[in-house]
């Protein structure tokens, strides 16, 4: 049971390693495109700025991939897959986006991968709940109360995210997933050297 677990987490560690932002632009684009973005962030936003729709697209696919097939494998193969371990699991894409081993331990935020690993989630039967609050979120504070700079919105949806998943009806081990998820997006976020802008909060939504 224990080397089965670590196997999976060991897997998603590694899918979660793999950055198609550097990759495409290794490969299909010959050039760095993380050099042109500010905050030098390996992630879908910046590909589809400073790429195309092409680069987007691929690293779009790729990040949602690395998050869905590992957590998926998991919760089909594994012969009790609701346990501790789980969360474990659920993490172990994102640690591995956030702190990439082919990339000297650094990498994105891991957004588009979350939404990967709680697509999983669903799938596998685990509900919607996970994967609908933080879509949610993401959009009520990017279309109707607007928070700037995305620093400060990505903290905030990740502290959110499990803090409200504890009056749902959420598996137990989701719950201590999401914990994990967000602690390692908030680690990653405080050593970032994006740079930290004042925050802003404004009402963006028109009667």
């Amino acid at each position: 049971m224990i080397k089965n677990l670590i196997f999976y987490i060991f897997l998603g560690y590694l899918c979660g390693s793999i950055l198609f932002f550097h990759l495409y632009g290794r490969f299909f684009a010959h050039r760095d495109l993380a050099i042109q973005a500010a905050d030098h962030n390996p992630g879908v936003f910046d590909a589809f700025r400073y790429g195309g729709f092409q680069a987007g697209l691929f690293v779009l696919i790729g990040d949602l991939a690395k998050g869905f097939l590992p957590v998926g494998i998991y919760l089909l193969q594994a012969p009790d897959p609701l346990n501790y371990g789980l969360g474990l699991v659920m993490a172990a894409p994102i640690l591995g986006h956030d702190f990439s081993i082919f990339s000297h331990f650094r990498g994105g935020k891991g957004i588009t991968t979350t939404f990967g690993v709680l697509a999983a989630l669903w799938a596998g039967g685990l509900g919607f709940w996970p994967l609908g609050t933080f879509a949610i979120l993401f959009l009520l504070f990017k279309g109707i109360i607007q928070v700037s700079p995305d620093y400060y919105l990505t903290i905030l949806v990740y502290l959110l995210c499990p803090a409200i998943s504890f009056l749902e009806p959420v598996n137990l081990f989701v719950r201590y997933g999401l914990l994990l998820i967000s602690g390692v997006v908030l680690v990653r976020m405080a050593l970032s050297k994006e740079i930290k802008n004042r925050l802003e909060v404004k009402l963006v939504w028109k009667h």
